[in-house]
Order: structure tokens, then C-alpha cells, then sequence
């Protein structure tokens, strides 16, 4: 009894855990991907943006170096990856939000 008892839960547990590690695994692989592809994106944009401040005169170059122009723009990209991050990178899937504007109706409340 006892042998049938831990093959029925040996049994149900691989059929669990088997297609939830592949769901994992894949989404894991997706986000990875994405990542990686926004981060080098992300990467190309901030060296011409460099690039462009390097082309200036040495003055100019100067004086954004003493207003750390350079830390902002690293702020500024920081603040864009993370908003990335946050609207939909999450398990490799858009994340659909539950808002409607108001008046398109599926609302519960009585009138």
C-alpha cells in the first residue's frame, strides 16, 4: 500500500514540477535575450551620445565635465532601463493592465 501511495505521489509531482521547470526555463531564456539585446541597444545610444560630447571643443568638454553632464546622462539611462524593466520585461510576457477608462463599461457598480 504504502509503495503504490509513494509512486502515485512520485508520479505526481514529476508532472508537475517537469512542465513548470520548462515554462521557467523558457521564460528565463526570453528574458535573458531581451536583456541582453535592450542592454547593448542601450549601450550603442549612450557611445554616441559620448561620442557626440567628445567631438566638441575642449571648453565645452570642460565644462560639462565640471557640471557632470556625464553622471547625469548615466541617471538618465539608468532611469530608462529600469522603466524597461518595470512595463512588461517580467517573464518574457506583456503584462496586461486591468485599467478602462471610464464609461467603456465592464464596471459591476449599480447605477
Amino acid at each position: 500500500m504504502t509503495q503504490q501511495l509513494w509512486a502515485f505521489i512520485w508520479t505526481f509531482i514529476v508532472s508537475i514540477i517537469g512542465p513548470s521547470v520548462k515554462k521557467v526555463m523558457i521564460a528565463m531564456g526570453m528574458g535573458f535575450v531581451t536583456y541582453q539585446g535592450f542592454d547593448a541597444g542601450l549601450d550603442l545610444i549612450k557611445g554616441h551620445v559620448y561620442a557626440a560630447i567628445g567631438t566638441a571643443p575642449a571648453q565645452v568638454v570642460q565644462m560639462l565635465g565640471f557640471l557632470e553632464v556625464d553622471k547625469a546622462i548615466n541617471v538618465i539611462f539608468s532611469a530608462i532601463a529600469f522603466r524597461a524593466v518595470l512595463s512588461g520585461f517580467k517573464n518574457g510576457d506583456k503584462i496586461n493592465s486591468i485599467w478602462r477608462t471610464p464609461g467603456s463599461g465592464g464596471g459591476t457598480f449599480p447605477a
